[in-house]
């Protein structure tokens, strides 16, 4: 797939059902998958080691240039909530 036609997508479960609302954002040859709303609360180290506890990885510093893209600079998306 061409570069310039992947955008970044959220993936909203069927009302009713809970979170979390996946946000897909295009990624080298992929797609990386974060989730909405955040897991854990307060410090990095407590939300990082409940990501682990839950089977789930952190993502490098690269990785996350690809989300704050998507947040910032992809009209099509960065207007959604799970954006803001």
């Amino acid at each position: 797939m061409d570069q310039t036609t992947r955008i970044p997508r959220i993936v909203r479960p069927e009302p009713g059902i809970q979170p979390p609302i996946e946000i897909i954002v295009p990624y080298a040859a992929g797609e990386l998958v974060y989730i909405h709303p955040p897991v854990g609360t307060n410090t990095y180290q407590k939300v990082g080691k409940e990501l682990l506890k839950k089977g789930l990885r952190l993502p490098t510093g690269d990785q996350t240039v690809a989300l704050l893209h998507a947040a910032f600079c992809v009209p099509e998306v960065y207007d959604e909530p799970e954006f803001q």
